[in-house]
């Protein structure tokens, strides 16, 4: 067994590696403690603290790199080890990772569309005693936002996140404050008002550049191409499509992958040129089907529907 110190270190690595959108290297980070992925990793002979911390950077790992990857029952299993982890803070009264723990979960459930649970999660991440402006409150507020925008409550998810922004402006954390501007540019967009959802969205993608989140700079080139597609400037829509998918491709990133050709066939149909769309639909539905991510599949049979 690894002395305490040492697997500290591993799941501080871990967590910095997962925050820059390296799931593969986080999980390798975790290797020697997190060989069978279905169960929680090796905890036995640590303290209470560095067990549970363990289980939930698997938690979250398995989360966002099964949904990356498309790896079957992953949000399930995510699950399992983030509740497991929830409680063991628990009996530590450690409420700043309970609180991390249940935004987590909120995600895990909104992944796979299951809108209803996740509220219920972030609600009570939120009722946690956080100062306003620590990392767990700040991800939770971003979750809340995610989830509302989620169920079409757009007007209500603009006006929630939008109380918001003083936080986020001075948060330091880039990847974090790309994300609010990401999710509240979206709002935005889904409310017509073009120019602010710009204005946030390029924001949003000068995070990421800057955090060096691949992942993420390839979504706010997808976000960025659904906005001007809506405001009919279809060749600007093809070219940060067409940059998002190959991004995807490099990073082997299949869900997004397929959210973005599905991007593609929108921005073909408002052209008007249904067979380049029902190719791209087709391409996209085919990837989609195998993951879980119950949203994207909607919204690309929702897409070709109507070609």
């Amino acid at each position: 067994m690894r002395i305490e110190k040492d697997l500290k270190s591993v799941a501080a690595e871990a967590k910095q590696l997962e925050k820059l959108g390296r799931y593969r290297q986080a999980i390798e980070a975790l290797g020697d403690v997190w060989g069978e992925r279905r169960q929680l990793p090796e905890i036995e002979g640590m303290s209470p603290e560095t067990g549970a911390e363990l289980a939930l950077r698997c938690g979250s790992l398995m989360s966002v790199y099964g949904h990356s990857e498309q790896i079957p029952n992953a949000q399930e299993q995510s699950k399992d080890l983030l509740t497991a982890a929830r409680h063991k803070f628990r009996l530590l009264e450690n409420w700043e990772k309970v609180a991390e723990c249940e935004y987590t979960l909120a995600f895990a459930y909104w992944r796979r569309g299951e809108n209803e649970e996740a509220d219920a999660w972030v609600e009570q991440a939120l009722s946690r005693p956080l100062p306003e402006d620590s990392l767990a409150r700040l991800y939770s507020i971003l979750a809340k936002g995610v989830v509302l925008d989620s169920t079409k409550a757009h007007d209500k998810a603009a006006v929630y996140m939008s109380g918001y922004i003083s936080l986020f402006n001075e948060c330091e954390d880039l990847v974090l404050r790309g994300s609010y501007y990401s999710n509240l540019g979206l709002a935005l967009k889904n409310l017509g008002r073009i120019n602010e959802a710009l204005e946030k969205l390029k924001a949003s993608r000068e995070c990421y550049r800057l955090s060096g989140h691949l992942i993420y700079l390839g979504t706010a080139e997808n976000n960025l191409a659904q906005l001007y597609r809506l405001d009919g400037k279809f060749s600007d829509a093809h070219k940060h499509v067409d940059g998002a998918i190959t991004a995807y491709e490099e990073l082997k990133d299949k869900a997004r992958k397929g959210s973005s050709l599905d991007t593609k066939a929108q921005i073909y149909f408002d052209e008007g040129k249904y067979e380049h769309a029902l190719i791209e639909a087709d391409k996209a539905i085919e990837i989609l089907r195998e993951g879980e991510n119950a949203a994207y599949l909607t919204e690309a049979y929702f897409t070709r529907s109507k070609i």
